[in-house]
């Protein structure tokens, strides 16, 4: 949490630049670290997500439950990745879009799964971040 500086405290015109740069630099920090929390949890959302939708059939279970997120963290980025584990990740495809069948005549039913995620994803990040950055005011 960036530190807020007392009305008690004056400021002089000299000091004026100071302050602005440090309570902007406190607010992009803020910032920051907001965007990252939101990040972690929607894709957290989009694993739990992804385990729930689709209507095709998982038999063993090994499909649905190889979901799993890994975020990524440096200094100035942070990014999640929302993938199926190996050796899982060859079905996704197959899933996701029709292909043509054995036969090469009938084309297999989609069960769109990862689409609708990614639009959830896409929608959430923001919502969940500027939720979090006004819990921090």
């Amino acid at each position: 949490m960036a530190r807020r500086r007392s009305r008690r405290n004056k400021a002089t015109v000299l000091d004026f630049d100071q302050i602005v740069s440090e309570t902007l630099q406190d607010y992009g920090d803020d910032v920051a670290d907001a965007t990252e929390l939101a990040i972690s949890d929607v894709a957290d959302d989009a694993v739990k997500m992804l385990k729930t939708i689709g209507d095709y059939e998982d038999i063993t279970g090994d499909y649905r439950n190889s979901f799993t997120q890994e975020t990524v963290r440096s200094p100035y980025n942070t990014t999640a990745v929302v993938f199926a584990d190996t050796p899982e990740y060859r079905r996704t495809h197959l899933l996701e879009k029709p292909h043509l069948n054995r036969d090469g005549t009938t084309r297999s039913k989609a069960f769109p799964h990862w689409a609708p995620t990614e639009e959830m994803v896409n929608g959430e990040i923001v919502k969940v971040a500027e939720k979090r950055l006004g819990d921090m005011s």
